[in-house]
């Protein structure tokens, strides 16, 4: 299969750039529309098919079965047809999504029969730990180890290559003895807000020795409240309930005196706009805050994507990953970060306060993206 990129300035163009360099049976496989500077550009990826490499038993030994050959020309097929029934329409119409579904398996097929089979392992472990079949291909295609065999040595020299490029691809903030002053933490339903929160209000109060006041605009569930009262009470801290902005900034006065104010919200659906944009006009305050977006890895990595785009309205500031003890598959993160382009602060392991959580480190979390596991 030929695989090329073009850019244009229209979806019309690029069609035209498509039909013309690899013929009338070519595919197109992704769009994205982009910006350089101030120009928005289309970068369309279209393929070809071309015979597939007859490949000897021993060479195909850590590869797809024989019959994937016929598999992929099937996939291929297929995938002409949908993209024959968009000629003459709109590309960006809802049946792109199902061209989208074609190519996931495509690239499957595509990653088992790479002549570089420690590359192909590596590929197919990533995928199978949760990571997009989008992104697992673009490490591995610029990986430049393990290309040429399917020797033990090759497949682990390809593995710690792909580990160090997501470890230099992740950022995290710096770890520092003073706290933002104030620190909201918001996410969808069930993702732990409430417990992280006490995990987080435990570091710096007991270990930063830190003044901490606690505010929860969570009033939604009957259980929320009592739970970070239950907390407050245990660790000493006070708190104070704010429904609406105005209770809002009378907390934050309230506690003029704190190092630190930790600010719980209510859980939602992120495809939840009104409230999306409620939690935004509480926290409009004239104090600035830090924003964590909680994510738990037991979502699927699709949920998981869309709450970090949809979240996004709120401006925050770095993601805290939860539940990772609830949980074998990692890959996710190096999705969403790719994505959302957010550095991670911090990940939860488990319900114990404050023991539970520890500081993002970019070699850890690739260790767990690569299948290393937990400790």
């Amino acid at each position: 299969m030929q695989v090329k990129r073009y850019e244009a300035s229209n979806v019309q163009e690029a069609m035209e750039k498509i039909r013309t360099d690899l013929g009338d049976d070519a595919v197109v496989l992704s769009t994205k529309r982009l910006r350089r500077g101030k120009t928005t550009f289309i970068e369309v990826t279209a393929a070809r098919d071309l015979p597939v490499k007859a490949c000897s038993r021993e060479e195909n030994r850590d590869r797809t079965p024989a019959s994937g050959r016929e598999e992929i020309r099937a996939e291929i097929d297929e995938i002409r047809k949908i993209a024959e029934s968009l000629r003459g329409e709109n590309p960006f119409r809802a049946q792109m999504s199902e061209l989208k579904e074609m190519m996931s398996s495509l690239f499957d097929l595509v990653g088992s029969l790479r002549e570089e089979t420690g590359l192909s392992a590596v590929y197919r472990r990533l995928v199978s730990g949760g990571m997009s079949r989008e992104r697992a291909y673009g490490l591995v295609k610029e990986t430049p180890c393990g290309r040429g065999g399917n020797r033990p040595e090759d497949y682990e020299k390809a593995l710690r290559s792909v580990e160090e490029s997501i470890g230099r691809s992740i950022a995290v903030p710096r770890d520092r003895i003073d706290p933002d002053r104030v620190v909201v933490f918001i996410g969808p339903t069930g993702v732990g807000k409430t417990t992280t929160l006490a995990k987080v209000a435990a570091r710096y109060a007991i270990d930063f020795k830190k003044k901490v006041g606690l505010i929860t605009t969570d009033t939604y569930r009957i259980a929320a409240a009592e739970q970070i009262r239950t907390y407050a009470k245990i660790m000493g801290l006070p708190l104070e309930i704010a429904t609406e902005k105005e209770s809002y900034r009378k907390a934050l006065a309230k506690f003029s005196d704190k190092d630190c104010i930790l600010v719980d919200t209510p859980g939602r659906s992120h495809l939840d706009s009104r409230h999306l944009k409620k939690i935004a006009e509480i926290l409009a305050a004239d104090t600035p805050a830090r924003a964590h977006l909680l994510l738990s890895l037991t979502s699927s990595t699709r949920n998981l994507l869309e709450a970090a785009d949809r979240y996004s309205t709120i401006n925050y500031d770095s993601i805290i990953f939860t539940k990772l003890d609830e949980t074998r598959s990692f890959g996710a993160m190096f999705d969403v970060v790719a994505q959302s382009e957010k550095p991670v602060s911090y990940l939860t392991t488990g319900q114990n306060v404050p023991k539970d959580i520890e500081r993002a480190n970019p070699d850890r979390i690739a260790k767990l993206i690569v299948g290393h596991g937990m400790n």
